[in-house]
């Protein structure tokens, strides 16, 4: 049985992209995320004769084009072991709207259950493994400025096929009137 590994996924817009990477600096062995993006449902591997229907269900998830704003700067872990820096977004109903439509068409079509927990809206900075716990400590310390990141137009959510740790967009759709 041939499968992909799918997730559907919100990517920013370059500009706002631009301003995320001029805060991939001040942490030594950070491996940075070099395609940004707000994860809104692992599917995990999917069976590709399952693909043309996995598409028809992604197309009538319905949703109104909004708006996001970043309002944190983050870490997933232990401070004694963090393994993730992340942006997290102000509270939005229309994403958590989307995100629960897209966790429904999950259920149909993943093979195993949802590995990641609950759905926390965040931007992933950069991974942290092999950075020190105080090197993280210092740059959650420096902060970022609210003002200079912004947040962006939320006007389609991306299906990525994840190949050898790299996202490949397979196909996107757009907001109601969008």
């Amino acid at each position: 049985m041939a499968t992909r590994r799918l997730f559907t996924a919100i990517e920013p817009p370059e500009s706002f992209i631009s301003k995320v990477t001029d805060l991939h600096t001040g942490l030594p062995g950070a491996n940075w995320e070099s395609r940004p993006h707000i994860t809104l449902s692992h599917f995990g591997d999917v069976d590709e004769k399952r693909m043309t229907d996995l598409l028809a269900a992604l197309g009538a998830v319905t949703f109104e084009s909004f708006d996001l704003e970043v309002h944190q700067l983050r870490t997933f872990g232990e401070p004694s072991a963090p393994t993730v820096v992340w942006l997290g977004l102000e509270d939005s109903p229309e994403l958590a709207r989307l995100q629960v439509q897209l966790t429904e068409v999950r259920s149909e079509f993943a093979a195993t259950p949802d590995r990641h927990g609950g759905f926390t809206p965040h931007i992933t900075l950069a991974r942290t493994q092999q950075a020190k716990p105080a090197d993280v400590a210092e740059y959650l310390r420096s902060g970022m400025d609210r003002n200079r990141v912004g947040g962006f137009h939320v006007g389609a959510f991306e299906l990525f096929e994840s190949i050898d740790f790299t996202y490949e967009r397979m196909q996107s759709f757009s907001a109601v009137g969008g």
